[in-house]
């Protein structure tokens, strides 16, 4: 056993000592129960504020663990301060002196697996609770990738109803606790963030997950920032199904498509729509089929002509296009500057 897992052993059964109201004879053998919920404030450091206790059995052993979400580097602004999350898991004392004793009366230790934040791995569950009917992060229970056996799965939040972050944990064994299945490639990250939203396909009541959907927003250069895009980046699983990687990545509109253009070019349409729009890039963004944007390079506007420059999926081809767009006329003066693609080559 390594000596931080010894440290942290010996660290939660004294802290349980204080919690049972027992001595150490008490601990290792006496006729004196172990509470079924433990007092979790006196075990966790001073500086972690509790926000959120959960009962699961990721492991699948048929007895209660805890989750405990709880708040660190707590700040005056940004939300208050991140949020990490540790699994304590009771486990008796199987040793033969010991096996005579009947549970509850059996001697127990509590063991902490740390989740995120955590030695070895990189980033943290969530930073906003949200409000009272749906208190993030939500924690969920269920097969993630058709295995048999259930995940743990937190979607964190930095707003109220937007789910922003997303963790994945498996059981492994008592010796390792629980692995990570979040590969962010080129993000040094293990768990996925995207602050336009989080979407796992289907939902948990559906069936194992079939891919997630990362919305992120851009602000430079600026044409991405006042038409609201962003990337758009899809997980699935590997083929081992143990991790969920990167397969594709995409210019989207991250909250919706805008007015105007609510309705995608489908392929079959003989005539792409033209998409009246209020910007340049958003009328081109519109027009090509969804997620075949890779990348807008160039932007250029005068009073009624615009030109913008995309990195398109075309044929199955990465190719560079410019389209011509013109200035709808306007035909009341309530109407609003519009622009539409005229051509793309």
């Amino acid at each position: 056993m390594s000596a931080i897992r010894k440290v942290v052993l010996l660290g939660v059964v004294l802290g349980l000592l204080g919690v049972a109201g027992c001595d150490f004879d008490d601990l290792l053998g006496r006729d004196t129960p172990i509470p079924s919920t433990p007092n979790f404030r006196q075990l966790v450091p001073d500086a972690w504020s509790i926000e959120k206790v959960e009962e699961v059995d990721v492991d699948g052993d048929g007895e209660v663990e805890w989750l405990i979400i709880y708040r660190y580097d707590k700040s005056p602004r940004g939300f208050g301060g991140p949020l990490g999350g540790v699994i304590y898991d009771r486990q008796p004392n199987r040793s033969p002196e010991n096996l005579a004793a009947t549970e509850p009366y059996r001697p127990a230790i509590l063991v902490a697996y740390q989740l995120l934040p955590a030695a070895g791995r990189r980033g943290y569950l969530g930073e906003n609770l949200g409000g009272e009917e749906t208190p993030w992060p939500r924690v969920e229970e269920y097969d993630t990738n058709g295995d048999g056996k259930n995940e743990l799965v937190i979607l964190g939040c930095s707003a109220a109803n937007c789910p922003t972050s997303l963790a994945i944990f498996r059981w492994v064994d008592k010796e390792r606790g629980y692995q990570n299945m979040i590969h962010a490639e080129g993000e040094d990250a293990d768990v996925l963030w995207g602050d336009a939203g989080v979407q796992v396909e289907p939902s948990s009541d559906q069936g194992p997950i079939q891919r997630v959907i990362v919305r992120s927003r851009l602000y430079h250069p600026y044409w991405y920032f006042r038409s609201r895009l962003g990337r758009r980046i899809v997980y699935e699983w590997n083929a081992s199904q143990t991790k969920l990687e990167k397969k594709s990545e995409s210019i989207d509109f991250v909250f919706g498509r805008p007015q105007g253009a609510e309705d995608p070019h489908r392929p079959e349409d003989p005539d792409p729509p033209k998409y009246p729009v209020t910007y340049p890039e958003a009328a081109v963004l519109a027009y090509y089929e969804d997620w075949h944007v890779k990348d807008i390079v160039a932007v250029q506007e005068n009073k009624d002509e615009a030109q913008v420059t995309v990195k398109v999926i075309v044929g199955g081809q990465l190719v560079q296009r410019t389209c011509d767009l013109t200035r709808k006329p306007n035909e009341s003066v309530k109407d609003v500057i519009k622009w539409e693609v005229s051509r793309c080559e």
